[in-house]
């Protein structure tokens, strides 16, 4: 893989779960977390995501209405119930040396950096669909 530079990195993608076959009923979701580039250029935000149609706090990661956090202000009707956290530098963990870059994709087109944390890659069910590393199904034939 090229190594992007830190420059061109708009945002970091951590995959923290596949998507599994059932996600369309709000279950096997796939959710991890991105770290967008903020206009200082050097400083990401972290915002939780996920593959769910559920509502979920983008900074806790949580699976509720931001309108139903204790810290939320309806006054000031802002999407975000606190502030996110802020990494002051990324450069320890995109050039750490211990870290598997073959779980890494740069596509360059969209400055997008996906590092996949789930320690292996994509392995769909040969009946459903979905990953089977993530999410285990009971078809024999996917783990012949």
């Amino acid at each position: 893989m090229k190594y992007p530079k830190l420059e061109d990195i708009k945002t970091i993608r951590f995959i923290d779960c596949h998507e599994g076959n059932k996600s369309a009923n709000g279950g096997e979701y796939a959710f991890g977390r991105d770290w967008k580039k903020l206009k200082s250029g050097e400083d990401f935000e972290e915002i939780y995501w996920t593959s769910s149609d559920l509502p979920m706090c983008p900074i806790s990661g949580h699976f509720q209405e931001c309108s139903q956090c204790m810290d939320y202000d309806p006054e000031e009707g802002s999407r975000f119930c606190h502030n996110p956290k802020i990494y002051k530098s990324v450069l320890e963990v995109i050039y750490n040396p211990k870290t598997n870059h073959k779980d890494w994709n740069w596509d360059e087109n969209k400055n997008l950096l996906e590092i996949n944390l789930t320690g292996h890659n994509y392995r769909a069910c040969k009946v459903d669909g979905g990953c089977i590393d993530c999410y285990p199904c009971n078809h024999t034939q996917c783990y012949e």
